[in-house]
């Protein structure tokens, strides 16, 4: 940037579900006398995004989702919070139902807790 150049930026956020897509235009204009034409850049964080045909294919309305493992593991866990067990009884019971994914109960414990944080009352 260059002593006398102008610069305006305008800054959109649009809100998409659980997060914020930003778009920004920047005009930058030259310094008086310079001679050299304004410049104009139209940005989004869009723009480096790279979507995979799997991910587009996920997201349209005739597909038939199935759960992934982690999926499964998911609704498993939010179904054994049901205001009666305990955090420790659901991560032993999560251990003892996907010894792939937790070798020790106090794996499972973690992982029931990060969701007890978001999910749970």
């Amino acid at each position: 940037m260059l002593a006398g150049q102008i610069v305006r930026v305008n800054l959109h956020a649009k809100l998409m579900e659980n997060d914020y897509v930003w778009r920004w235009t920047t005009q930058v204009q030259p310094a008086n006398g310079s001679g050299e034409a304004p410049m104009h850049f139209d940005q989004s964080q869009l723009s480096g995004a790279l979507l995979s045909l799997t991910t587009l294919h996920k997201g349209a309305s005739g597909h038939v989702p199935q759960l992934s493992d982690e999926g499964r593991l998911h609704r498993r866990a939010l179904e054994l919070m049901d205001g009666k067990t305990s955090l420790e009884e659901i991560a032993r019971l999560l251990t003892a139902e996907f010894p792939q994914r937790f070798a020790r109960w106090q794996q499972a414990l973690s992982y029931a807790g990060t969701l007890s944080q978001e999910y749970s009352r």
